[in-house]
């Protein structure tokens, strides 16, 4: 089991997962062929909503919780998001404002409040980054809100959290970020456009250069 391991990415480049709880192989051998799939702009930019891991052990998700409550801990939400040890992803206000109508402060605070209460862990993804997303929600909740969150190491065992995004009970939902999540292949193809695209304009400069 491995708690830091480098992937590489299907145009070469690498990247180093460090993350809060320790994989076991296949974990590691998930992220790995993800990462090979795709590039890490395709993960992080068209794919906003990550992949699946296909598991989690109850100790790994113990561990998530136990990172949550050691972050907020003793803090109100107030505080946390005025200290900075609870932050909004741009993706996530975007969400926010689709799903609530709103992104103003007090509603910030109010799901900060329920990231508190969390006590399930539901999945983890991976998006691209060094550090997964973690899916939490209160088993209980009436209007299922669903918070996927990431961890970041502060200082020695100090960490901040990240909304990365949310979805509760009958919360509208973006088709379109489904579809392209969906097809693989429109990801590739977009991606090779805008690399031609882009060779193209640099033989351009290159050619009226040489003119010049």
């Amino acid at each position: 089991m491995s708690g830091s391991f480098q992937v590489k990415f299907r145009d070469g480049e690498t990247l180093v997962i460090s993350d809060i709880i320790e994989f076991e192989e296949k974990q590691q051998d998930e992220i790995e062929a993800t990462a090979g799939d795709y590039t890490k702009i395709q993960l992080r930019q068209f794919n906003q909503d990550g992949k699946d891991l296909s598991y989690l052990t109850d100790e790994q998700k113990k561990i998530v919780l136990r990172t949550k409550k050691l972050t907020v801990d003793g803090k109100t939400a107030d505080q946390l998001w005025g200290q900075k040890i609870v932050s909004v992803s741009v993706h996530s206000n975007e969400r926010i404002l689709e799903r609530l109508g709103s992104d103003e402060l007090s509603v910030i605070i109010s799901i900060i409040d329920r990231i508190i209460n969390t006590d399930f862990v539901i999945k983890a993804q991976f998006k691209g980054y060094p550090a997964l997303t973690y899916t939490l929600m209160k088993s209980d909740d009436p209007e299922k809100f669903k918070f996927a969150v990431s961890f970041k190491r502060k200082n020695k065992g100090h960490y901040t959290l990240q909304i990365v995004t949310l979805t509760f009970k009958n919360s509208p939902h973006n088709k379109m970020t489904t579809r392209l999540i969906q097809d693989a292949n429109l990801l590739n193809r977009m991606e090779d456009f805008k690399r031609k695209l882009k060779d193209a304009v640099n033989k351009e400069i290159k050619d009226n250069g040489n003119k010049n």
